[in-house]
C-alpha cells in the first residue's frame, strides 16, 4: 500500500543530494578509518589521568585553564599531563603514521 501511494515523478539529477565521500577514493576511505583506529586504541591505553587531559585538551580543544579545572589540578600538573600524553602517543603511533 505504502509504494502504491508514492508517486513515481521523473528526478532531475542535478537536483539530488550528493554525497561528499560517494566521490572519494575508497583506498583513502579505509586507510583514514585505519588511522583513526590506531588513534582511538592508543589514546584509550593512556592511564585515566592523561586520557582525561590530552581528550581535553586536544581533542575537545579546552584551553588549558578549562582542563585544569575540569581536572582540579593546577596548570603545571594538567601541562605536564597533556605533554606526557602527547609523547606516549606520539612514541605509540610513530612507526605505524
Amino acid at each position: 500500500m505504502l509504494l502504491r501511494a508514492r508517486k513515481d515523478s521523473p528526478a532531475d539529477p542535478a537536483s539530488l543530494e550528493t554525497d561528499p565521500d560517494r566521490g572519494a577514493d575508497p583506498l583513502e576511505a579505509v586507510l583514514h578509518q585505519e588511522r583513526a583506529a590506531l588513534v582511538r586504541r592508543a589514546i584509550d591505553g593512556l592511564t585515566d589521568d592523561l586520557r582525561a587531559a590530552v581528550v581535553l585538551r586536544d581533542a575537545a580543544g579546552l584551553p588549558l585553564r578549562d582542563v585544569e579545572q575540569i581536572l582540579g589540578i593546577g596548570l603545571s600538573a594538567t601541562k605536564m599531563r597533556v605533554a606526557r600524553a602527547r609523547e606516549q602517543l606520539r612514541t605509540e603511533l610513530e612507526g605505524v603514521l
